[in-house]
């Protein structure tokens, strides 16, 4: 099928949901053309590495900053609406939409099928204006032939807030099977770190969605080594700061992720805008190999028996200092199975059956 696949991750930005899922679709035969809006902040841009890459260059479609306040709304509409014309040019089967802020695009592209896929609850994100999200959200929603949810919580908050759209589809995140596999194959030539500090390690954009309070406690901790990797957008304990290295290419944090840490971490926030995320890094930390140190969130179930959670600060440093490359849960075989029905090419396959029924269900 011909797609425009409308999405709002600046194709160089670290790699998420919307450039997988491209790269996969194109790798399947669909003929796609990427509009994507273009980063303000380019600080958290990457060569994109050889696996996500498609045959037509995305284009990049002009936005403002701080789109979501009054002042700013007409012009950032305005903009956004102006590829319209090369948008029709191609004459897309399927238009493909990722985010809200997209809806003024969509709105010009009529008679054509929508698909909605939502990886967030945008509305709720940190910074929005949430009254105008959920207008372009609701507008969005009832102009979808299918909506796709990311997580069980943002599907369900679909069907409460626009219970004449469209019922969501549920297709989860995954993981690149060239990011997993190689780290499998090589988790066992990493040295043992002994009685140096123990090496944790979270990788991912540094939001307001993490719990600062854990990451200061560990960046000060005796025995214990911190690092972190990915964008910072938000605001950082000083104490944190010195831990914290910008983005990397995939492949080269692979090559870091495989062979530095002890431990993993997914320190996030217990709150419903957590619950509601379905992490990547999830799929690709089990591939790793290492142990997982997770708080108790349902949306991680999935991966359930290759972490440890933890309920409180005091109960995950002593968790980090108590853990070894050699303490993990769920053995190899079954970290193996995870991996192999949780790659972006599975995703793709998914989606693929949705549009070979024609999106009707």
């Amino acid at each position: 099928m011909r797609i425009l696949y409308l999405q709002h991750v600046d194709w160089n930005w670290i790699p998420q949901r919307p450039h997988f899922l491209a790269a996969e679709l194109s790798r399947l035969g669909h003929d796609l053309h990427v509009f994507h809006l273009r980063a303000w902040r380019r600080s958290g841009l990457v060569d994109q590495d050889p696996g996500i890459e498609l045959p037509v260059a995305p284009t990049a479609v002009g936005c403002l900053p701080r789109w979501s306040r009054p002042v700013v709304r007409q012009g950032d509409a305005a903009l956004l609406r102006r590829p319209a014309r090369t948008a029709r040019a191609l004459r897309p089967e399927v238009v493909w939409v990722t985010h809200p802020r997209l809806e003024p695009l969509v709105r010009e592209l009529t008679d054509m099928p929508v698909v909605y896929d939502c990886m967030d609850l945008a509305p709720d994100m940190a910074g929005a204006d949430q009254r105008y999200v959920r207008s372009l959200e609701t507008r969005l929603a009832a102009r979808a032939s299918t909506t796709i949810a990311s997580s069980p919580r943002i599907a369900d908050e679909l069907s409460r807030r626009y219970a004449a759209a469209a019922g969501p589809l549920l297709v989860r995140n995954a993981c690149r099977a060239d990011f997993a596999w190689p780290a499998l194959a090589a988790s066992d030539a990493r040295p043992d770190s002994g009685d140096g500090p123990v090496r944790a390690l979270f990788f991912g954009t540094v939001g307001p969605w993490l719990d600062m309070a854990l990451l200061e406690a560990l960046a000060t901790a005796p025995g214990v080594h911190l690092k972190i990797i990915g964008p910072v957008r938000t605001e950082l304990p000083p104490k944190v700061r010195p831990c914290v290295s910008g983005a990397m290419p995939q492949l080269k944090l692979l090559e870091l992720a495989r062979t530095w840490p002890d431990v993993l971490l997914l320190p996030f926030r217990t709150d419903d805008f957590a619950e509601s995320v379905d992490p990547v890094k999830l799929y690709e930390y089990v591939g790793l190999e290492r142990p997982i140190l997770a708080p108790p969130l349902s949306v991680l179930q999935p991966a359930g028996p290759f972490l440890t959670y933890y309920r409180s600060v005091p109960q995950a440093l002593a968790a980090v200092r108590a853990v070894r490359a050699h303490d993990m849960p769920g053995d190899r075989s079954a970290r193996r199975a995870f991996v192999a029905d949780n790659t972006w090419s599975a995703r793709a396959r998914e989606v693929d059956a949705l549009l070979a029924k024609g999106l009707d269900r």
